[in-house]
């Protein structure tokens, strides 16, 4: 099958020429290279399409490739980077690790190949069809060399075997070069009766032959004669041999694209940004998919960045990322974690996404933790960072504003998918309404679409072609990723020195293309007259009118140079208006932008004032509360102040209670101390005078001395001045009243 392009074919009505686009085209496009080599390099983009229907598509191109180069080197190869790294040894010629892939597991499936190990061999019937092709192709070659030496003979018979051999190598040199220069528009030396092929040999003959070793004697004066012979009259078996070697360059300018042809390319979509899905970032970041498919999305966004494009995300992909990466991670926090080698069959489990599935698979081999696995993940745009990914807001905040819009694209979107959830589907449409606000209006090619939405959603590219009002969609906003890398490697080269790869594939026996001179001249003058449309072609202009695929194809379709001519001139007029178009409609969207810009600014300032007053606001109220806090802390401070003053009273009241009590006691000392030697004195006396009272028989003088020792006791009880009196004392007074009583008594009834 052959490849197709991600995009349907642009068409547009023709519109005549506008003088002031004419005033802009000086500087669109800025190649550096001389002008001889600015029309080899449009003349091969002209020729080169990798994705034409009818004929070989890259794959079979690949597939080739890997069988001859697998002949060469012994029937096989150990591993697919083993037949990588061979082909590029042989010609020159890179080729993706995928491709092989694809391409062995299509020959094994037809019986080609047997896989082993990581690597593969081939059949026998395999080997027996190269070996077929090659020794056709050697018997081809002889023939018609050797019908070339009978007709040099003829004109130079005494030309020595050693000299033929010579000028055998410098027709071999030479032929490459003729085709190499010239590319398809060699084919027309099968016909040397079309008026073309007359302008081709001139074009031969000015070639020269300073590029060949210099040859002396007869050599060197048969050389340009026997060389121009073998071209303009050729023998049935040369023709053969031309034809093969023709299909190879052919085949050639199918399997790359000149380096400087691809500068080119490069030039016209430097700048212009891929925007990638969600789905996409979780291959990339091995959080779904294979490690396969890993290498793969990594190696995808190297040939992007290799074509000039840039890398980004939005801030609704990322919003989405962070979101899907929280909601797994505690999603497994609340599963109790199994064993290491049952954590397979978690994967199997209904409802798993693919980052659980990552994380189950990561489990199993180093039997990582949950927190540990998302930690790396935490500042996701750091780890895009690394893939030369960053998060960009032009144009988010109009889309955003625009909710219209934005419900009527997720209706329409619900018609091709309904197991989404809403923000996923607001995320899709969002994406949608940016790539088409930043391509702007006009006519929208692959060559100025500034923008895509890369993504892994097999329903988006239909949902991407429809519309609501039922309108034609001349270029999805999104593609998908099988698409982008047939592109992104269509555009990218597969060697360096073109011319090189191309002699050196023209050496190979095993890549000769049975065609013969059956092939069509029809076919002939189409490709042909597809590379005349762009001789002498405005530079400004023609890589523009190559990157129109319907354009190209109707000047192809041309039956007559005349018609040809007119068709290459609306052509011309019709880019030169898109081109008008295109700078008033990017004029648009920068008075559009700076319109935003603006209006954003404009917020921003209302958003700073708020804030500014917020702020003033809230300074004020911390003011106010700084002031009661410090107020508060006065009041306390006082508090504590007068606290302190009164427990310094009370300690100097305290202080002088106790000098008071110890003065007190110091006198109750000196009074016990005096009153108790005064008070046993006094007792003694009045025990005496009792005594004595009682010896006389005066009872009333008895008992006045026992009233008075006890009024002493009462006194010494009660307090002698201030201090009372001791106990001792209180005792000798009050013994002695008792016993003056007693004995007052005793005398009272004594008769």
């Amino acid at each position: 099958m052959p490849l197709s392009p991600p995009w349907p074919r642009e068409t547009a009505p023709l519109s005549p020429p506008s003088a002031s686009c004419a005033l802009r085209l000086g500087d669109y496009l800025r190649v550096p290279m001389s002008q001889p080599e600015f029309n080899q390099a449009v003349r091969r983009l002209a020729q080169y399409r990798p994705f034409e229907e009818g004929g070989r598509d890259v794959q079979i191109a690949v597939r080739d490739l890997l069988l001859a180069a697998s002949a060469v080197e012994g029937n096989g190869f150990p591993s697919l980077q083993a037949a990588k790294d061979g082909i590029l040894a042989l010609w020159g010629m890179d080729v993706e690790i995928d491709e092989l892939r694809e391409v062995v597991a299509a020959l094994a499936a037809s019986g080609y190949c047997v896989s082993a190990h990581g690597g593969f061999r081939l059949t026998e019937q395999a080997r027996a069809e190269l070996e077929a092709t090659a020794t056709g192709s050697e018997d081809t070659e002889r023939q018609a060399f050797a019908d070339w030496e009978r007709a040099v003979r003829a004109h130079r018979p005494d030309l020595g075997d050693e000299d033929f051999t010579v000028l055998k190598a410098d027709l071999a040199a030479w032929l490459g070069q003729v085709i190499a220069r010239h590319g398809v528009e060699s084919a027309l030396i099968l016909y040397p009766e079309n008026p073309r092929a007359q302008e081709l040999f001139e074009a031969i003959e000015k070639l020269g032959l300073a590029f060949l070793p210099r040859r002396g004697g007869c050599l060197g004066e048969i050389r340009e004669y026997a060389l121009q012979l073998f071209v303009r009259q050729p023998s049935p078996a040369q023709r053969t041999y031309l034809a093969d070697l023709l299909n190879t360059a052919f085949y050639m300018t199918v399997l790359t694209l000149d380096s400087e042809a691809s500068r080119l390319v490069q030039e016209r979509v430097r700048g212009h940004r891929l925007y990638l899905d969600t789905n996409f970032i979780y291959t990339l970041l091995g959080l779904g998919g294979t490690a396969a498919e890993t290498l793969s999305a990594v190696r995808l966004l190297e040939l992007t960045t290799a074509m000039g494009y840039e890398l980004a995300v939005t801030r609704w992909t990322a919003d989405e990322l962070r979101s899907s990466l929280r909601a797994s991670e505690a999603r497994l926090q609340r599963v109790p974690l199994p064993r290491q080698d049952l954590a397979e069959l978690m994967c199997l489990k209904a409802g798993e996404s693919d980052i659980t599935k990552a994380y189950w698979m990561k489990y199993r081999e180093t039997s990582i933790r949950p927190k540990d696995f998302f930690a790396f993940y935490t500042h996701v745009e750091t780890v895009l960072e690394q893939h030369g990914v960053k998060e960009v807001t032009e144009g988010c905040v109009a889309v955003d504003q625009n909710r219209a819009a934005i419900d009527g694209q997720v209706v329409l979107l619900q018609r091709f998918t309904a197991d989404k959830e809403e923000v996923v589907l607001e995320h899709d449409a969002k994406h949608r309404l940016l790539v088409e606000r930043l391509r702007g209006d006009g006519t929208v090619g692959f060559s100025n679409a500034r923008c895509w939405f890369l993504t892994r959603d097999t329903k988006l590219p239909r949902y991407a072609l429809a519309t609501l009002d039922g309108s034609h969609v001349d270029l999805p906003f999104c593609v998908g990723t099988s698409a982008w890398v047939q592109v992104m490697r269509a555009f990218t080269p597969r060697t360096e020195d073109f011319d090189k790869s191309l002699v050196e594939l023209l050496a190979t026996p095993y890549l000769r293309y049975r065609g013969g001179p059956g092939i069509s001249p029809r076919v002939v003058d189409a490709v042909v007259g597809r590379v005349d449309a762009y001789k002498g072609a405005s530079p400004k202009l023609a890589s523009e009118v190559l990157a129109d695929t319907a354009l190209v194809d109707d000047i192809a379709s041309a039956r007559t140079d005349a018609e040809r001519e007119a068709k290459v001139e609306n052509a011309f007029i019709m880019k030169s208006e898109e081109l008008r178009e295109r700078a008033e409609a990017s004029e648009r969207r920068e008075a559009e932008e700076r319109a935003s810009r603006v209006a954003a600014e404009e917020e921003a300032r209302r958003a700073d004032k708020l804030r500014e007053a917020e702020a003033a606001r809230l300074a004020a109220a911390e003011a106010a509360h700084e002031e009661e806090l410090r107020a508060e802390r006065e009041s306390h401070e006082r508090q504590a102040r007068e606290r302190e003053a009164e427990r310094e009273r009370s300690e100097a009241a305290l202080k002088g209670s106790a000098e008071d009590e110890r003065q007190r006691r110091e006198r109750a000392e000196r009074l016990l101390t005096a009153g108790g030697t005064a008070g046993l004195v006094l007792a003694a006396i009045a025990l005496i005078a009792v005594a004595i009272f009682a010896h006389m028989g005066v009872a009333w003088i008895c008992a006045v001395a026992s009233v008075a020792a006890l009024a002493l006791c009462g006194a010494a009880r009660l307090g002698l001045g201030r201090e009372r009196g001791s106990a001792l004392l209180q005792f000798a007074f009050g013994f002695a009243g008792i016993v003056g009583l007693i004995i007052t008594v005793v005398l009272a009834v004594k008769p």
